[in-house]
């Protein structure tokens, strides 16, 4: 940002940094039915609004509710749910694109069984017991990334 003071037959230029607020996604798991896993995605904080959304591991979109988001003053709250109806390792991605940063965590949900288009399925969506929860089923949260080569 550049704020600029004409006094006088001068200008003068003052360059102060943009402050950023790029908060690391929660993945929380909401609900496991029959129709898959209920995924849940919270961004708290964030300034300016990021874009959120649920990608696989490849980088493609997947489906999502609409998002939820409030204003507290200018940061943003920003949750986002999807239902994963198969096995794979999903990341909820956090892009500013006023800045260019990008942030995301990672989740592996394993189903057991297959589940149709339909949500029919041929066996129960299954969780592991709590003891093998963490073998299963975890989260990874990424260091902020910024595709202007700057470290954070």
């Amino acid at each position: 940002m550049i704020f600029v003071s004409k006094r006088g037959p001068k200008c003068s230029a003052i360059v102060c940094p943009v402050f950023t607020v790029a908060p690391q996604p929660d993945i929380n798991i909401i609900d496991a039915t029959d129709d898959g896993v209920l995924l849940q995605c919270e961004v708290r904080g964030a300034a300016p609004k990021p874009r959120v959304e649920w990608q696989d591991r490849d980088g493609n979109k997947l489906p999502a509710k609409d998002p939820q988001v409030s204003e507290r003053g200018d940061r943003y709250h920003i949750t986002l749910q999807t239902t994963v109806t198969k096995t794979l390792s999903c990341s909820c991605v956090v892009t500013q694109e006023e800045t260019n940063r990008r942030t995301h965590a990672e989740i592996y949900v394993a189903i057991i069984g297959d589940i149709d288009s339909d949500g029919a399925s041929s066996s129960s969506v299954s969780l592991p017991p709590d003891s093998l929860w963490n073998h299963v089923c975890s989260t990874k949260q990424a260091r902020p990334q910024s595709d202007r080569g700057t470290r954070q």
